[in-house]
């Protein structure tokens, strides 16, 4: 996965203001790359609730990035 668990809690929109097209679409590449992984990985939340809730938490923000990306490359004409 290109970001670790611990990264994906830092991520946030405003690291999008700064990119380009190039940029963004190899950032929605990795965010989706980390995401495919994740899927892999999802916990039982039946034995294990705390840690399904933070991979939920981990996917949505994946999510909601890839999302914004799609809405910043929209608005930029792609």
């Amino acid at each position: 996965m290109p970001f670790e668990p611990e990264e994906i809690d830092d991520l946030d929109e405003s690291l999008l203001e700064t990119m380009d097209r190039e940029e963004l679409a190899e950032f929605k590449r990795q965010l989706q790359d980390t995401l495919d992984g994740l899927m892999v990985l999802e916990p039982d939340p039946d034995d294990e609730e705390e840690e399904y809730y933070e991979w939920e938490d981990r996917v949505n923000v994946l999510n909601d990035m890839i999302d914004a990306i799609d809405d910043k490359l929209d608005s930029l004409g792609e």
